[in-house]
């Protein structure tokens, strides 16, 4: 055999060797990596949205009588407060005032009036209140209502006037003294007994 049918035996040998070589080469596999976890949360069965229902406020006629604020009550000849001492002297309805006497204590009365006063919710205002020497001069306010206290030394200097007058202060009406029918006619008969008696005088 000739060294070139050795070289071209021995390049066929190696063509098919390559050939069955390629042909018995296993498929590739997949990629090993692990797989890749999804962010998306399955689908949940939607939960149904909660409604509010407005509840609706009552009108301003419909409100409890109890809620609203009372108006402010005036003082009367029961709830006024009296100093010890003193004594109720006199009532005007007309100018709704009332009139107390006591012993001449200014500053035992504005003690007293301005400690019992706010009790009774009346509040002092203090720019319309005053004492000038030895007169008091006491505002006092509860809502839209108002009064003044006067503390007025009477001429003796030994008693003093308490006079509280406004719109705080309720009294009732003025009752007229009167006389019964039979007192008229005895000082009417005493005054003609008495003419006469000059009279006679007169005559004699």
């Amino acid at each position: 055999m000739s060294r070139l049918t050795t070289v071209a035996i021995g390049v066929l040998g190696s063509a098919l060797l390559a050939v069955s070589w390629g042909c018995s080469e296993p498929a590739s596999s997949p990629d090993p990596s692990p797989p890749v976890e999804s962010n998306e949360t399955p689908d949940t069965p939607s939960q149904p949205e909660s409604v509010t229902t407005p509840v609706a406020e009552p009108a301003d006629d419909e409100v409890s009588t109890e809620t609203r604020e009372s108006p402010a009550e005036p003082l009367t000849l029961e709830t006024f407060p009296m100093p010890a001492g003193t004594s109720l002297v006199m009532t005007n309805a007309d100018v709704r005032s009332m009139m107390l006497r006591g012993p001449n204590t200014l500053d035992d009365y504005v003690q007293f009036f301005e400690s019992k006063l706010p009790e009774l919710g009346w509040k002092k205002d203090e720019q319309q209140s005053e004492i000038v020497e030895s007169v008091g001069f006491l505002d006092f306010t509860k809502g839209e209502l108002r009064f003044t206290l006067t503390l007025n030394p009477d001429n003796d200097g030994e008693t003093m006037a308490i006079t509280a007058v406004g719109p705080g202060i309720s009294v009732p009406e003025d009752e007229e003294d009167e006389f019964p029918d039979d007192a008229e006619f005895d000082a009417e008969g005493l005054e003609e007994e008495e003419f006469d008696e000059d009279s006679g005088d007169e005559n004699s």
